[in-house]
């Protein structure tokens, strides 16, 4: 355990311990333009969009307030809504014969952010990766990605590098298949002659 330090500061000193330390607090739960987000009423994921209004950046990206929850400006569609709360799917629902009919997302959101992070970038509370919002039409709303990029990692680092051997599976799977087609074709060239 580090022992408290006194931090030289320009109008006083500040004594500072370790357990005062939030590592990383803003750069790695903040939400800033670019997250990803997901409806339980939604059959797709959305783009979390901020606005440099308030000229608060945090690795290049825009930082969201609790506010930052308006519908089609901030918070995108997510595809479908399946949600029989939205007067459009009950509609269709119903000149469907009652099987259920999924129609356009559009988000109806009224409330600010449920959880948020206080500090010293910006006046208002920012949302972080445990926030949630609800829609009107009984979607939650949940943060999947922050939107921020710290060296290479990111709130969902464990989902990216999963991505990542997957990718490089498919690639040296597709390579084997590339190659298993070249041997044939040449086999087969063989045959012809």
């Amino acid at each position: 355990m580090v022992t408290g330090y006194t931090r030289p500061s320009s109008f006083k000193q500040i004594p500072i311990s370790i357990e005062d330390i939030d590592e990383g607090a803003i750069e790695k739960y903040s939400l800033c333009s670019g997250a990803r987000l997901k409806c339980t009423q939604g059959d797709y994921t959305s783009n979390y969009v901020v606005l440099p209004t308030n000229k608060v950046f945090v690795n290049g990206n825009p930082l969201a307030v609790i506010s930052d929850t308006k519908p089609m400006t901030n918070i995108m569609p997510f595809g479908l809504c399946f949600s029989m709360a939205n007067p459009t799917v009950a509609a269709a629902t119903a000149a469907n014969k009652g099987k259920l009919q999924k129609m356009p997302c559009v988000p109806n959101i009224v409330e600010p952010w449920s959880e948020g992070i206080k500090h010293f970038l910006s006046n208002e509370q920012t949302p972080c990766n445990l926030s949630k919002v609800k829609c009107m039409y009984s979607g939650i709303i949940s943060v999947m990605n922050s939107g921020q990029n710290i060296l290479g990692s990111s709130s969902n680092s464990a989902s990216s590098e999963k991505d990542k051997k997957e990718n490089e599976n498919k690639n040296s799977s597709e390579k084997e298949i590339q190659g298993t087609l070249y041997l044939k074709s040449k086999h087969f060239s063989g045959i012809e002659k």
